[in-house]
């Protein structure tokens, strides 16, 4: 029996055969480190021009080497950096979403939520 010692999550990066349509198939066209990664190399490469889809897929490393539907594209600083904002932007969005939730919960109306958010523009 094959033992996958590490996993880890990967973002694959889809094209199309037919660039004009998108009658043809898809295919995987890179894996990266980082969905930050992902996006800018998928940004207007897919059919007439529009971004190409991505999608995170877990990768798994066994006697040493990691499988995965193709070579792990490596993380670039500035990816790192936009990564940081991704991943801060969906903390702050979830910690916002719960506390919305407990002021409903505490008898808060919606237009006072929204009052709220106005008031702090982080809040939305």
């Amino acid at each position: 029996m094959i033992e996958a010692h590490d996993v880890r999550t990967v973002w694959v990066v889809y094209k199309n055969t037919d660039d004009i349509e998108g009658r043809g198939r898809q295919y995987i066209s890179n894996v990266c480190e980082l969905e930050a990664t992902a996006l800018r190399i998928g940004r207007g490469k897919y059919v007439m021009g529009s971004n190409c889809p991505i999608k995170a897929v877990t990768s798994y490393r066994i006697d040493g080497q990691w499988y995965q539907p193709s070579p792990v594209v490596p993380a670039s600083d500035e990816d790192k950096g936009v990564q940081k904002k991704i991943d801060t932007e969906r903390s702050v969005s979830g910690r916002a979403a719960k506390a919305i939730e407990a002021a409903q919960k505490m008898g808060l109306s919606r237009d006072h939520i929204e009052a709220l958010q106005e008031a702090i523009p982080t809040a939305k």
